[in-house]
């Protein structure tokens, strides 16, 4: 059962990080199948401005969740050691459907493989942001969040007007 954090998801994010808040007005699905570590996300994204965060146990669910949201802007936090679907098949599923979310990949793996992960999903067709080694912190998430704000605004533009 999802850990819910909030009310409803979907609202449009903010444009800026407002007084150091990276996270503002921006919709999490955190996917992390150990309670303890899904909390501390949780409570870290909230201190870090996020007004939207749900968690999940199971991937199956968070896809579904994922495939609900109105419009884009959402980020899928996904654990990449779980169960059943890891975050790797996650990301796979969710660049296939070319589901409206930015993926950030997390994991207590060294570097090196997380970084291969991350070409591996991009590969697959996934808005992959980066990978963040366990524990998270506002300095690992703050340039993937900076990445994220800029490919909102340009799915926002819309395609350039042939002139």
């Amino acid at each position: 059962m999802p850990a819910k954090a909030t009310s409803s998801l979907g609202s449009h994010p903010a444009e800026g990080s407002e007084g150091g808040q990276p996270c503002a007005g921006v919709v999490f699905l955190v996917v992390e199948d150990h309670e303890f570590q899904r909390g501390m996300i949780i409570r870290t994204l909230r201190r870090l401005g996020a007004e939207e965060v749900e968690g999940f146990a199971d991937g199956a669910d968070a896809l579904e969740a994922a495939r609900r949201l109105p419009r884009p802007g959402a980020v899928l936090m996904l654990d990449l050691g779980m169960p059943t679907l890891d975050g790797m098949d996650i990301a796979r599923i969710a660049g296939a459907e070319q589901l409206p979310v930015s993926v950030i990949l997390h994991s207590a793996q060294p570097e090196d493989m997380l970084l291969a992960q991350v070409a591996q999903a991009r590969a697959g067709g996934a808005e992959v942001l980066g990978a963040i080694g366990k524990p998270l912190t506002a300095a690992k998430l703050a340039p993937l969040m900076a990445r994220h704000r800029r490919l909102v605004a340009g799915i926002a533009a819309g395609p350039p007007n042939p002139g």
